[in-house]
């Protein structure tokens, strides 16, 4: 059984799992909303590899800016430097033609700008509103 990530660059061995990422994903969120502050700048910086799954290579950029946006971390330099991490056409989570509007609208420019429209809230997980208050916040 595989250690669950901490970092955006452990996510990436995940990528050829039969269960996929996203479980994983959510297990690097969980670590990442309960780590202290000053733990967190770590936990984005180093580049994950290019996994050849293009959607994940843009999506884990995505997710280091937006993660850095919100908790007033430096954005990491990989996340937008490089080319292969921006798709060259858009994928919507939904198929339904009248969900587009408004995941054009809502979704965070992190991903919007790679093409990857997820709606207001792709990061979201419950602990990440409980531990903010625990462990000094945004």
């Amino acid at each position: 059984m595989k250690i669950l990530p901490k970092t955006l660059c452990e996510l990436a061995s995940y990528v050829q799992e039969a269960d996929g990422w996203s479980h994983a994903s959510r297990a690097f969120l969980d670590a990442f909303y309960s780590s202290r502050k000053d733990a967190r700048q770590a936990m984005i910086d180093d580049e994950p590899p290019l996994t050849g799954d293009l959607y994940f290579d843009a999506y884990v950029a995505g997710m280091a800016e937006l993660l850095a946006c919100d908790y007033g971390l430096a954005t990491p330099e990989w996340s937008w430097s490089n080319r292969v991490r921006f798709l060259r056409k858009p994928v919507f989570p939904s198929k339904l033609e009248k969900m587009k509007a408004y995941l054009l609208s809502s979704t965070p420019s992190a991903f919007r700008r790679r093409l990857i429209f997820t709606g207001d809230a792709p990061l979201y997980r419950p602990l990440k509103d409980h531990t903010n208050s625990l462990v000094g916040g945004a």
